[in-house]
Formats: structure tokens, C-alpha cells, sequence
């Protein structure tokens, strides 16, 4: 700590607050959104899913998975394109 100058008050070093510490003032505030809970245990269970062709079905510029995104949000054919995407992907596994 270093003296204060003439005038002034005495210079403190703040302590950052802990992790629990926020967590104890956050469950003070009242009962969580019903919405966060549901999230958070649903991420607390949550696996992600794993394949060699990963990258076929998801990151390739014309892979099923955008290919899915993009006739769901801009034709608006939500059934059809999870349909058309499930067919390729297992198309795209079994090779």
C-alpha cells in the first residue's frame, strides 16, 4: 500500500471478488429465469457428437448441415430440408 498525498484519502488495493462470491450474490437476487435453469442443466448433460466425416456433414460449403440451414431459413421448407439433410449425411457416413 502506498501513503496517501497530503490531502487526499489512504489508497486501498481492491480484492477482486471470487467466483463463489458472485454466485452467492447471484442466488440472493431471487430465483433464476426458468428459461437459464432448463439451459444449464441441459448443458450440464450435454455431449457433443463425434464422426470422422464431421467436416463433410457440417463445415464443407456444401454440406448437408448448410445446405439444411439455407433451404429452412430462405425457401422455408423446414421438413423437407431436415429430411433431405438426414438422407445425405447418411449417405456421406456409410461411404
Amino acid at each position: 500500500m502506498r501513503e496517501a498525498e497530503p490531502g487526499r484519502g489512504v489508497l486501498v488495493r481492491r480484492r477482486r471478488r471470487s467466483h463463489r462470491s458472485r454466485h452467492r450474490e447471484a442466488c440472493r437476487e431471487g430465483p433464476a429465469d426458468p428459461r437459464l435453469v432448463k439451459t444449464a442443466e441441459a448443458l450440464a448433460i450435454a455431449q457433443t457428437p463425434w464422426t470422422f466425416h464431421f467436416n463433410d456433414m457440417s463445415n464443407d460449403n456444401a454440406s448437408p448441415w448448410i445446405e439444411m440451414v439455407r433451404t429452412a431459413v430462405f425457401e422455408g421448407d423446414i421438413d423437407g430440408a431436415i429430411a433431405r439433410a438426414k438422407k445425405r449425411m447418411k449417405q456421406i457416413q456409410c461411404n
